[in-house]
């Protein structure tokens, strides 16, 4: 054994059995577990606007029939349902899927709208515009990324 095997080997010997393990690795982790699953789904959605479209869709069918006195089992089943859906009928279809673009910009530029109280109507419009030019562009991506 030469003398440079001999360092490695103590290196080695000194990293393994000096090792920590505390609980402050497995507590971070914990942490940025949720936190990496939000940024991926996040990315995810951003990537694949026309999940996004159907969510949408599905989001705002169930807005508008809040006073129904549906069960939630069925509530969650038609939300499902319309996602799954909503994405099929958009890979099948250009003409759906540029329909449902359009939705989605209307829908995100109402909810903007109305998501706070502006100070004049103005504020109220060039936010509802930012929604609307956003979302059309995410949609925009979206399809090209697909054609």
């Amino acid at each position: 054994m030469t003398y440079d095997d001999y360092l490695a080997y103590e290196e080695d010997s000194f990293f393994w059995n000096n090792k920590k393990s505390d609980s402050t690795t497995g507590v971070a982790g914990l942490i940025a577990l949720p936190i990496t699953l939000l940024i991926h789904l996040v990315f995810f959605l951003i990537r694949r606007f026309d999940v996004t479209n159907g969510l949408l869709v599905s989001g705002i069918f169930q807005l508008l029939n809040l006073d129904k006195e549906w069960d939630p089992r069925l509530r969650l089943l038609l939300f499902i349902g319309m996602v799954i859906l909503s994405v099929v009928v958009q890979r099948v279809s250009k003409i759906a899927s540029l329909l449902f673009a359009l939705f989605s910009c209307v829908c995100v530029a109402i909810l903007g709208g109305i998501w706070q109280h502006y100070d004049s109507q103005t504020t109220q419009y060039m936010v509802m515009g930012i929604c609307f030019a956003v979302t059309a562009l995410l949609n925009f991506a979206s399809w090209i990324q697909r054609s």
